[in-house]
């Protein structure tokens, strides 16, 4: 059985993407970033998978890396976890994501 993650509301996802940009939704569907992380037992898989769809989904029109970058940053801390990210790892790691196709897995090694 999964782990008990605990989350960011969809509305607040919304929110921290307007930190970026007055621009709204790309489409409606954000929720779907946490239908495919059932999938993974683990709180680490769960949040690199919610990472990896922020980043792929192109939910907004603009600001999807960084609102990625901030929605991980606070999974981490919200569930008492820590990571072995340098700022300049973080950013390489979303550009990569953005520009390539990368598993969970992988991205839990990069991140964890």
């Amino acid at each position: 059985m999964p782990e008990q993650l605990i989350i960011i509301k969809i509305k607040d996802i919304e929110e921290i993407n307007k930190l970026f940009t007055s621009v709204i939704l790309l489409h409606q569907g954000l929720d779907a970033i946490y239908s495919s992380c059932l999938y993974y037992n683990s709180k680490k898989e769960q949040i690199c998978n919610i990472f990896l769809n922020l980043i792929k989904g192109h939910y907004f029109v603009d600001g999807n890396k960084r609102t990625s970058v901030v929605v991980l940053l606070s999974l981490i801390a919200l569930n008492n976890m820590s990571s072995k990210l340098t700022d300049e790892n973080l950013f390489d790691i979303t550009i990569k994501i953005a520009e390539s196709h990368f598993l969970v897995e992988h991205v839990l090694n990069l991140i964890f």
